[in-house]
């Protein structure tokens, strides 16, 4: 499901706003308004309304349970930031609120630098890291991440994919450790 990007409340309000149908993106039934507010940093939502189209329907709670707030909060979030990247990107102007500021920062740095490629001889220390804690009967991934430095177990595991795809490490089975 798509939603659409916010736009401005009102002048001065700090406010931004998003509308649309739901569940129906054309049909709806429920036309439903989401209000953000830069909160530390972070757009969040601070009001919803939730309304039917034609007014012929009750709001329960069965209907409010089925919303899916979190995803639609984050749905949104992703494309605005995704849309201010792409301006940065571009050398586009515009008017950013703080969160933006920071996200334009942060961007121009990632953008500045380029990322680095980790030569073979990680991968196969990667490799024998894995075989060493897969044979001491160890999480194999989660003894990369330790002994490697990996700043998260997303990025070791990353890395032993790498090092399977390399051939360093043989193939696997989903969730299944395998050296």
């Amino acid at each position: 499901m798509s939603f659409p990007i916010s736009k401005p409340y009102g002048r001065g309000s700090g406010l931004a706003r998003t509308v649309f149908r739901w569940p129906d993106r054309r049909e709806g039934p429920w036309l439903v308004e989401l209000m953000w507010k830069e909160i530390e940093g972070r757009e969040e939502v601070v009001g919803l309304l939730i309304r039917h189209g034609t007014g012929e329907a009750r709001l329960d709670s069965s209907t409010l349970r089925e919303f899916p707030l979190f995803s639609v909060a984050e749905d949104v979030r992703k494309r605005r930031i995704a849309s201010a990247e792409r301006t940065i990107e571009s050398g586009g102007e515009f008017e950013n609120p703080e969160w933006l500021k920071e996200l334009s920062r942060r961007s121009l740095d990632r953008l500045a630098t380029p990322r680095k490629r980790l030569p073979k001889e990680h991968f196969e220390e990667v490799a024998m890291v894995y075989r060493d804690a897969y044979e001491k009967g160890l999480f194999p991934t989660r003894h990369v991440e330790e002994v490697m430095g990996a700043n998260t177990r997303r990025q070791a595991a990353g890395w032993v994919q790498r090092a399977r795809g390399m051939g360093l490490l043989p193939p696997t089975e989903r969730r299944k450790p395998k050296a």
